[in-house]
């Protein structure tokens, strides 16, 4: 990639996420390490809750349940990404009135995706059933819109059967395709399918 097209790359992605923070929708991950580490144990209690159902409270894990659970949790092949060190992703606090209440991230390379790709949506307990995760989710689609994208993408394991269901039938998504893990764009897709 030219440093041309990094700088392109960079303003649009800016273009996209910029009125979400402005909006007070999105806060950017701080580089600290708290940060870090809470951001990453929200992620680990998708996969906790999704593969085992079982509801862990990401700011009450012990680094003891937290190495017992990423080694039960996560498949030998995965392992929870560090949000400071990806060039690819970047990750957001999702926001109510000022109180951080969950998770996600988005795809910075923009340019190879008609949908921009969502990641690690993740609402936490405490702040679930008050319609926040869809909410966010339109708002963002809506900036992806904006910034030239046909909508959103966000991926799932086939498995995760409650989240699964949230997305389709709740929040009106579509299944792109599936062999281990499905993607479910914005119902834009759909109508543009039935010319």
């Amino acid at each position: 990639m030219t440093r041309r097209n990094l700088l392109d790359e960079r303003a649009t992605f800016e273009s996209f996420t910029r009125p979400l923070v402005d909006h007070g929708i999105l806060e950017p991950l701080a580089d600290h390490e708290g940060d870090r580490q809470l951001w990453m144990d929200c992620d680990l209690c998708s996969y906790v809750e999704n593969r085992f159902h079982h509801r862990l409270e990401p700011d009450r894990i012990t680094p003891d349940e937290r190495t017992a659970w990423s080694r039960c949790a996560l498949a030998p092949e995965e392992q929870l990404w560090d949000p400071r060190r990806s060039d690819f992703m970047a990750a957001f606090w999702i926001v109510d009135r000022g109180v951080r209440v969950g998770t996600l991230a988005l795809t910075r390379m923009l340019r190879f995706y008609e949908f921009a790709p969502l990641h690690s949506l993740y609402l936490l307990p405490a702040h679930r059933g008050r319609g926040l995760a869809h909410r966010t989710l339109r708002e963002v689609d809506r900036a992806a819109v904006t910034a030239g994208r046909g909508g959103i993408r966000i991926g799932t394991f086939w498995t995760w059967q409650t989240a699964l269901r949230r997305y389709l039938f709740r929040y009106g998504m579509w299944a792109w395709s599936f062999k281990r893990s499905l993607a479910l764009p914005s119902t834009r897709l759909a109508t543009a399918w039935s010319c």
